[in-house]
């Protein structure tokens, strides 16, 4: 009796433990905000993670948890265990109804860190409409070229105003019926929504830099801008279930 009950307690074990080890790594980008203890980035990401890790360039990781979400618009804000890096720059929040189409925009994130390296990557493009799949106000549709790894990039304009996270047209999906998709063709979430989550969180997180009528950045500007912001340019790192939808 005591062999039977020992092989059936060896069997639930292993069942256990491959169970639990059916696990995969999420990987995408966030940006550091507020005192640099928390972090925006896309829900999807980090949604189901029994550990959330998260990085800058040349840093060690450090541990982050879930603090708030809205998952209708694949949004989350981490906050991290450590404090890493220095204080987040003070960023404006775009006004997501003064976009126009054809605005040039920009991301900075990290891509195919296992390809091209785990250092901050530039893509630019332009805003090709106010509207997501099926006319989904609460997206718009960009020409930036995504990559696995750039979910929760924030995207900015020339203005070096938040405008938004950028996630690709199989993230889209996550949120409801998207009909067929080409490839190619991405998304971003409109600041107005991130600004939404962070308004209701206590603590001060709206603090942002005052917006102001700003010429578009040259060339020159927006290198510096992106010597600036990409100290804060996080890469995110999920442990969530191995499934399907992962």
């Amino acid at each position: 009796m005591k062999k039977i009950f020992f092989i059936l307690f060896t069997v639930v074990l292993i069942v256990v433990l491959i169970v639990f080890s059916l696990r995969t790594n999420r990987v995408g980008t966030g940006l550091l905000w507020g005192d640099s203890s928390y972090i925006i980035t896309h829900y999807h990401l980090v949604r189901d993670a029994s550990a959330i890790t998260v990085r800058l360039y040349n840093e060690n990781p450090t541990p982050a948890r879930l603090m708030a979400w809205d998952e209708d618009n694949n949004l989350a804000l981490l906050k991290i265990q450590n404090t890493i890096g220095g204080v987040a720059p003070l960023i404006p929040l775009g006004d997501s109804s003064s976009i126009k189409v054809g605005e040039s925009v920009f991301t900075l994130g990290y891509p195919l860190i296992n390809t091209i390296g785990d250092r901050p990557r530039l893509a630019e493009g332009t805003v090709e409409s106010h509207r997501g799949p099926d006319n989904h106000p609460n997206l718009f549709q960009i020409s930036v070229v995504l990559q696995t790894g750039n979910s929760g990039v924030p995207l900015f304009n020339r203005q070096a105003e938040l405008i938004g996270l950028a996630m690709t047209a199989a993230e889209v999906r996550r949120l409801g019926p998207a009909g067929d998709i080409p490839p190619g063709v991405n998304f971003a979430v409109k600041s107005k929504h991130l600004r939404k989550l962070l308004a209701s969180v206590p603590g001060g997180l709206m603090a942002e830099a005052p917006r102001q009528a700003v010429n578009a950045l040259d060339e020159a500007a927006l290198k510096i801008f992106i010597r600036k912001i990409e100290k804060n340019i996080v890469l995110v790192e999920a442990s969530v279930p191995l499934n399907p939808d992962g």
